[in-house]
């Protein structure tokens, strides 16, 4: 596990979580609240909801990018584990 992961909260801008994935070479960051985990955000869910035709120009990426809140596209409910629970038990989940 990151002991100390990269987070965000839906304040952040989803444009500026793009750019954390793409300089942190990540493509999973936790949104929090405070110090609570209420959902988490992928590479693969901002992918999913900007999609655009192959050969269309990045600009078109970044303007749907800038029109999307991080709420919109996180996702909520996610399953967690403690610190002192087992790789068996995170397998199983």
């Amino acid at each position: 596990m990151t002991k100390d992961p990269i987070t965000v909260s839906t304040q952040n801008k989803l444009k500026d979580v793009y750019n954390i994935m793409k300089e942190h070479s990540i493509r999973h960051v936790p949104v929090v609240s405070g110090d609570e985990l209420i959902g988490i955000i992928s590479q693969s869910d901002i992918e999913r909801v900007t999609y655009v035709e192959e050969g269309l120009d990045e600009h078109i990426r970044s303007a749907f990018i800038d029109m999307l809140r991080i709420d919109q596209v996180m996702t909520r409910n996610v399953n967690v584990l403690q610190v002192d629970d087992s790789i068996k038990e995170a397998a199983e989940i």
